[in-house]
């Protein structure tokens, strides 16, 4: 379980509140009560799913298990996708994961996110190129990514399309985390 997803569910009591319970979640042969302490209730409490960044993983742009230390890595046995600690940690790591790809040979856009974003795992291509040509200005088949792969602003809004393409329209990026993640590399 998250270290996120735990503060989000602890909030000290004076004895007189009366918190609601959302559900139990078993971890280890302990049951925890969730506690709903704002609005916004997590998208998958019921099931204990915590496969994507809408159910608090800070994975914003759906980063496979690996075997990579990543920084604020947190992810539990058995799932698909990495968890972060932080927000922050999983832009990092796709930042990471974008220059490991283009230092491997895939200098265009088009070739980078052939790699990054597979079609076998349902994603379109053309969507993804389109869409970060409209925020970046790149020519993503003629454009050589050397003069972007070190540019912070270019990384950052080819970051922030990333993540809202993962996470649909309703998920909110914090220009902030991407910074952070960014002066983190």
């Amino acid at each position: 379980m998250s270290r996120r997803r735990n503060r989000q569910y602890q909030k000290k009591s004076s004895g007189n509140d009366i918190l609601p319970v959302l559900g139990f979640i078993s971890v280890s042969g302990l049951i925890l009560a969730a506690i709903n302490t704002s609005s916004a209730a997590p998208t998958n409490l019921t099931t204990g799913s915590i496969d994507t960044s809408n159910d608090g993983v800070n994975n914003p742009l759906n980063i496979r298990v690996s075997n990579n230390a990543w920084q604020g890595k947190n992810t539990l046995p058995g799932k698909s996708f990495e968890s972060f600690e932080k927000m922050w940690q999983g832009y990092r790591a796709g930042l990471i994961n974008l220059q490991s790809i283009f230092k491997a040979g895939h200098t265009t856009l088009t070739d980078m996110i052939s790699v990054y974003a597979p079609k076998d795992d349902g994603n379109s291509l053309q969507t993804y190129v389109q869409g970060i040509e409209n925020a970046t200005g790149i020519d993503p088949l003629n454009d050589d990514m050397t003069q972007y792969i070190n540019d912070g602003p270019t990384m950052q809004a080819i970051i922030t399309y990333m993540a809202q393409l993962e996470q649909g329209a309703n998920f909110k990026v914090n220009p902030a985390d991407i910074q952070l993640a960014w002066n983190n590399i």
